[in-house]
């Protein structure tokens, strides 16, 4: 006998669990996420953060004075960017910018990832479970008829060991089932911090307002789209980055000796502006920016693939929901309805004496195969949807 307490949980419906859709697990897990929140204040900052490359460094502020007390200074420095430099990378915080509205849509998507994946490995688990043990019981049932069979002379010994065995198999497979079950239900619990919560039923695909809220294309696609623009970017800008810088500076000189003082008076200012000149730019900065392109050229090249692998994988993703609908229609309409008949059937002919046990045998597992199937099917096309969102039909 099962001890296991999900198993029990199941077979008797307690009342304390409640039952979560998968839309509303993502829905929930979405807007409840400090991850996902992290992420929109970061490309809010992005956002607004464009003209700051316009501002003036933090001012530098000096003092000094002689040895012998004569002449005292104080002063002030400021550094601003070259205006065309400050131009030239708006188009790369642009690119931030982009990069970080983007990446909300990314780490919703991870996140509802997530979610399904732990969802449907707790949901298939209890909808594998349930299949195990309706086969369970038909062996039972099997059990004691070919008993009453074999007690009438109607059926072998080796046909009852055969069950029976088969039987003992099965139980043990539900017990390994409502094990795994057990962990994954545990591990869904922990990440929606509700021990009583249990998913519904495994969806026959996510709903609009969930595919809306998670975009219209892929978290690689976008994250590749968005490496290949930064890539571009800063290939243009290169040159730039060895762009000069101005310091514009100001100081107020004091001579406590007057003789001390260019123009005898106590006070004197000194305004001053400086540039850097890359008179070394073929031995420094040149290197720097072909060093640069090179690493361009590397990231360009990664983000190409990414975008391409992207791409492959929305296509297969919705060919594969596709045929994954199709089959599950297939399944339902037509194939489990003829097992159950073939099961009926087999056992009919097999108590006349028109077919063998392996016949009999090969019938229910047929059934069940099928039940499992549709199972399987509807996990991969939720998984497929994932992955090719509103591009799937």
């Amino acid at each position: 006998m099962m001890t296991n307490w999900l198993f029990w949980m199941i077979a008797f419906s307690s009342l304390s669990a409640h039952a979560v859709s998968l839309d509303s697990a993502i829905q929930d897990a979405v807007r409840q996420s400090n991850y996902v929140k992290a992420q929109e204040v970061s490309a809010n900052i992005a956002a607004n953060d464009r003209w700051r490359r316009f501002l003036v460094h933090e001012p530098s502020f000096s003092y000094s004075n002689s040895d012998n007390g004569a002449e005292e200074s104080y002063g002030l420095s400021l550094t601003t960017p070259f205006v065309g430099k400050s131009l030239a990378f708006m188009e790369l915080d642009h690119a931030k910018a982009k990069a970080e509205a983007v990446e909300i849509q990314s780490k919703r998507q991870d996140l509802a990832k997530l979610i399904t994946d732990s969802y449907l490995d707790c949901a298939s688990g209890l909808a594998l479970l349930d299949i195990q043990k309706t086969a369970l019981s038909d062996l039972e049932t099997m059990f004691r008829s070919l008993t009453a069979m074999y007690e009438s002379g109607h059926a072998s010994q080796a046909e009852r060991i055969g069950t029976d065995l088969q039987m003992r198999q099965t139980r043990s497979e539900v017990r390994a089932a409502a094990d795994k079950t057990d962990v994954s239900c545990r591990k869904w619990h922990i990440l929606v911090g509700d021990e009583n919560s249990v998913p519904d039923k495994i969806p026959e695909d996510l709903s609009h307002d969930t595919l809306e809220m998670l975009g219209n294309q892929s978290a690689d696609l976008s994250r590749g789209e968005a490496a290949l623009k930064m890539a571009n970017v800063n290939d243009d800008l290169r040159w730039w980055s060895a762009a000069p810088d101005l310091t514009w500076s100001y100081q107020r000189n004091h001579y406590v000796n007057l003789g001390a003082s260019p123009i005898l008076t106590p006070w004197t200012t000194t305004y001053g502006v400086s540039v850097t000149v890359p008179i070394f730019f073929l031995f420094d900065e040149s290197i720097e920016a072909k060093r640069a392109k090179a690493q361009n050229a590397f990231d360009r090249h990664n983000a190409e693939v990414s975008v391409l692998n992207a791409r492959n994988d929305e296509e297969d993703a919705a060919r594969e929901y596709q045929r994954s609908k199709k089959r599950i229609q297939e399944l339902r309409d037509k194939d489990i309805a003829l097992a159950e008949a073939l099961v009926e059937s087999t056992f009919a002919s097999y108590k006349t004496g028109k077919l063998g046990f392996a016949e009999l045998m090969l019938s229910r597992k047929t059934l069940w195969d099928l039940k499992t199937q549709e199972v399987q099917l509807k996990i991969a096309a939720v998984q497929a949807r994932l992955k090719c969102l509103l591009k799937c039909e």
